[in-house]
């Protein structure tokens, strides 16, 4: 099999690090994010698997290593001032992204190295090259965990539904934003409505801060269901004004449908329910999109004293047409 020439290694190299630097993936939330960070632990594996054959080709057979070193820095180099121009697009540089570019770098040079003791040691394994082989798919691993880490999340998430949330699950933990606010995952208080609440979650703010929390992807289709409920609990003596918010997930942030929803959470227990149909109508430009949502957000506003409440798992009751 023919050997890639010089010329097609150089164009390959150009390729891979303008799409680093101009090519953005469509879409936005968990799994868009994970398969961001697995592309570019691919593309920076390219680049430094081409620019190593150039140097294979250009410096002294041996000794071997100088060619791998270089073959990273050029890697690390392109795929960094690639962050950079992304500002270009309207796009920021990342420390993050230049991390797996030199994960993906280095776990496909390890690569390249294991075959070349192997050739040149012969087809049995040896500690060299299973160290190199051990040492590459460990990186490999660690580059494109979130990939899989996302998808576990999301097949528990559809194994769940309709429940929205699973407090204590670890794949709600990773839906659950809390921001400043000291989110718990307790047990529920005593008299807790028998609605099959084996943990809830107990939002502690501050005094003088917002008290609340967000679940930032959601099963993202509702339109076959006819309420959301939960159940909320307030151990105070005062009244506590509860904002419940849903959005979907419209590509413009500007064009985004959200229902607001404000109630009184006096002291003592509150069964909410909210009508699927009430979602579809909102103070936007637009209707909420009942198949497309993507964000909820429970909260207290700004309060001059600390408040304390109790917010149970989220479900969608009453499938139509059963």
């Amino acid at each position: 099999m023919e050997k890639p020439s010089m010329v097609s290694r150089v164009v390959a190299i150009a390729l891979l690090t303008a799409t680093i630097a101009f090519v953005q993936l469509p879409g936005y939330g968990h799994m868009h994010g994970a398969l961001h960070d697995s592309a570019h632990v691919l593309f920076a594996g390219l680049i430094a698997m081409a620019v190593w054959g150039l140097a294979r080709r250009t410096m002294p057979a041996t000794p071997r290593w100088p060619a791998y070193v270089l073959a990273l820095l050029v890697t690390a180099l392109l795929t960094t001032a690639a962050e950079w121009a992304q500002y270009l697009t309207g796009r920021s540089f990342s420390p993050a992204d230049v991390m797996r570019n030199l994960v993906g770098a280095l776990s496909f040079l390890v690569l390249a190295a294991h075959r070349d003791v192997a050739r040149r040691l012969g087809s049995a394994m040896n500690c060299r090259s299973g160290a190199l082989l051990l040492g590459a798919f460990v990186l490999l691993a660690w580059g494109v965990s979130p990939f899989f880490i996302w998808s576990s999340v999301y097949l528990q998430r559809s194994y769940a539904f309709p429940a929205i949330t699973d407090f204590g699950a670890r794949w709600t933990d990773r839906l659950v934003e809390s921001g400043s606010v000291r989110l718990t995952v307790v047990a529920p208080p005593a008299d807790w409505p028998k609605v099959g609440d084996e943990k809830v979650m107990y939002l502690h703010g501050s005094r003088k801060r917002f008290t609340g929390m967000g679940i930032d992807g959601p099963y993202p289709d509702w339109s076959d269901y006819q309420r959301l409920r939960f159940v909320a609990y307030n151990p105070g003596h005062t009244n506590i004004e509860l904002n419940i918010h849903v959005r979907d997930r419209h590509r413009d942030r500007r064009h985004r449908g959200r229902y607001e929803k404000r109630l009184d959470l006096p002291p003592g227990y509150l069964p909410v329910q909210i009508p699927i149909d009430d979602l579809r109508s909102t103070r936007r430009s637009r209707d909420l999109d009942l198949r497309n949502l993507g964000y909820i957000s429970i909260f207290a506003p700004n309060s001059p004293a600390p408040l304390e409440f109790y917010i149970g798992n989220l479900r969608l009751e009453g499938a139509r047409g059963l």
